[in-house]
């Protein structure tokens, strides 16, 4: 009788942990799966929160909330796109005033938005660059409930490129994707070799292991015990396991001018995977730029005015020369 009952207790468990290991993700709710949405609501309870800090009692004139491109002082439009299954993306348009100008393209990185890449819209607007950013889906307004690096956000940016590529003054495109964002765009260039530059930030070469660092650092010790049921998750809403989606193999078809930055002190992507995939690269036109002392999300701000010069140098020496014109056949000879 005691064997029986211990054995009850024993497939109690086993159910238990069982059931533990597939549900919990559902009420944990994984910002991996559903992100954090950064928007003007958010922003704004940031700022009133900022602003009760007893702490710092001047703490109002401590830091400035972005809204918009309007707070600095740039006209743009709304740019919104809809996507193959009905959802609407929501984004900004900051036209330059340069005529030709090449149009920058920013896919940002999972929990964050066009509010957060704010501060870096006006160095690449200033620098003569149209600019565009649109927020991901289930991310900042727009639409969607999930979101994946797979297949559903590669193909949401081929909508952005259709839509930006119907604009008039539309000549080239350059792709700036930050962290996820890179991986979208990785995987983009194996189906759509429009942009005709790649600025690939904080990239990594294993989703699995970005998986895994993502665990370990929402849940600790008890990832051990919500790590596969969330691949699985990710597994059904991606269409294949996350171990196959191996970046530095999938870059090695990459031809497309690349350029590589990583920050030294980045504990979220080691710079030794971003390095990994400048190694990989299928690209003959690549270049690395390391910003010493830049975590995740301060390599911009570390990096200053170098940063966004060398930004702006490799996309302006990766566009395609124009083919020079002659107006007779004698003239083309004696260029020969």
């Amino acid at each position: 009788m005691r064997i029986t009952s211990i054995s009850f207790l024993f497939d109690f468990l086993l159910i238990a942990i069982a059931g533990f290991m597939f549900f919990s993700p559902y009420f944990i709710m994984p910002s991996l799966i559903y992100p954090v949405r950064v928007d003007s609501l958010y922003v704004h309870n940031e700022q009133i929160k900022y602003s009760l800090d007893e702490g710092n009692p001047n703490a109002k004139n401590a830091k400035t909330f972005l809204f918009n491109p309007l707070s600095l002082n740039l006209e743009y439009e709304d740019f919104d796109v809809r996507t193959k299954d009905s959802l609407t993306l929501r984004g900004w348009y900051i036209p330059s005033e340069e005529e030709e100008a090449t149009t920058v393209l920013v896919l940002h990185d999972l929990n964050e938005s066009k509010i957060t890449c704010l501060d870096m819209i006006k160095p690449l607007h200033d620098r003569g660059f149209n600019v565009c950013i649109v927020d991901m889906r289930a991310h900042g307004n727009s639409d969607g409930e999930t979101f994946t690096v797979g297949n559903p956000a590669v193909e949401d940016v081929r909508v952005i490129l259709d839509s930006l590529y119907k604009r008039p003054e539309t000549v080239h495109v350059a792709l700036f994707g930050i962290g996820t964002g890179a991986a979208i765009g990785i995987q983009l260039f194996t189906k759509d070799p429009r942009p005709v530059a790649f600025i690939l930030q904080s990239g990594f070469d294993s989703y699995e292991k970005y998986v895994r660092v993502f665990a370990d650092k929402q849940w600790g010790k008890f990832q051990k015990f919500l790590l596969p049921s969330l691949k699985i998750r990710l597994k059904r809403h991606m269409g294949y396991d996350v171990s196959d989606l191996n970046f530095s193999d999938i870059i090695k078809y990459d031809s497309i001018p690349t350029l590589f930055i990583a920050g030294t002190e980045d504990n979220i992507v080691d710079p030794k995977e971003t390095m990994a995939l400048y190694d990989s690269t299928g690209s003959r036109n690549k270049n690395f730029m390391s910003v010493t002392g830049a975590g995740h999300d301060n390599i911009d701000e570390k990096g200053g005015t170098d940063y966004y010069n060398e930004i702006m140098s490799f996309i302006n020496q990766s566009i395609p020369r124009k083919v020079k014109t002659v107006r007779n056949k004698k003239l083309a000879s004696l260029d020969q």
